[in-house]
């Protein structure tokens, strides 16, 4: 009898030190550990002047915490949303910019740092090339419209103006830019001393860059230095939205090559001429575009060649 009260006994100690023990092991079962967020985007490191920069920050917290957002370094007038972690700024000038954003859980953080690199924003212009050619009475000349850096463009809107006592327009084509069977529009009209020329693209012949958009042919009808010029220009984008951009000068037909002043002679006045645009290049304050002879934007030694082989041809006859 006393046995098996010892064995009831030892089976109750045993019994309790194995509760004890699975007690022990419950009650050291962890809680859920906070980790900190982490920023998973990849920063927009390049904008322009006077453009708008944007940058939506993308974070993921295993937790399931509400993150907040903040900028612990950044230029002047940078913004971020602290909810969405959205970055906004417009900047003003040239130059690198850090950044060092953060996003906390209210516990534990994540930053990301970059820098940014701001440049003059690149402008879409329109030009006229070559930007002077000699023709003579009875014979043609072909002007180029060029766009340059043009993003999407879709569309075209051009108008030439030109002296139709001295000028007479002849014909307008598609420049290479575009392919021609990618137009769905190609429509010259010319009226008096101005030519018209609208064209379209197709969706799949929407292009961006540099090249020329369309060609157009003049013969000349009687003699004297005359100037095709840029009337009224629209381009457009393939949201059919209007591309902002800047002109370049006119394209002067002459007679004689190194005739500046229109007196069919080449001579002491032509080289007072040449020599104030000598060494100028488009946008100089002394560019004269009849003395870039040669048409490669600048009048330099290459053109003083070219008119010193000219120099004193009379044209008159």
């Amino acid at each position: 009898m006393k046995k098996l009260i010892r064995k009831e006994i030892l089976l109750f100690i045993a019994l309790f030190l194995f509760s004890i023990l699975l007690i022990g092991c419950f009650s050291t079962i962890p809680t859920d550990e906070n980790k900190a967020p982490v920023i998973n985007s990849s920063p927009i490191t390049i904008a322009e002047v006077n453009q708008l920069y944007t940058y939506d920050i993308e974070a993921t917290d295993t937790n399931g915490d509400s993150l907040t957002y903040s900028l612990t370094v950044s230029p002047t007038g940078m913004s971020i949303n602290s909810s969405s972690g959205v970055i906004a700024w417009t900047p003003d000038s040239e130059g690198d910019y850090d950044v060092t954003v953060e996003v906390s859980d209210g516990a534990l953080t994540d930053t990301q740092s970059f820098i940014i690199h701001i440049s003059q924003p690149t402008i879409t212009n329109l030009k006229l090339t070559p930007a002077s050619q000699t023709v003579t009475v009875g014979n043609q000349g072909t002007v180029n419209v060029v766009v340059e850096n043009v993003t999407n463009l879709m569309g075209a809107d051009i108008t030439l103006t030109f002296d139709n006592t001295k000028l007479s327009y002849i014909s307008a084509a598609a420049g290479s830019f575009w392919l021609p069977e990618g137009l769905l529009i190609f429509s010259p009209l010319a009226t008096g001393g101005s030519v018209n020329i609208q064209l379209s693209a197709e969706a799949a012949n929407i292009k961006s860059g540099t090249g020329t958009i369309i060609t157009v042919t003049f013969e000349r009808i009687a003699s004297g230095v005359t100037d095709i010029c840029f009337g009224t220009t629209d381009l457009r984008d393939a949201s059919w939205q209007a591309i902002t951009h800047t002109k370049g000068g006119c394209c002067s037909f002459s007679e004689c090559i190194g005739d500046f002043n229109g007196d069919l002679q080449v001579n002491f006045g032509d080289l007072g001429l040449f020599a104030m645009a000598y060494r100028a290049t488009v946008g100089d304050g002394n560019w004269n575009p009849i003395c870039d002879i040669d048409g490669n934007g600048s009048v330099a030694f290459n053109d003083l060649g070219i008119f010193a082989m000219h120099y004193r041809d009379d044209c008159r006859q």
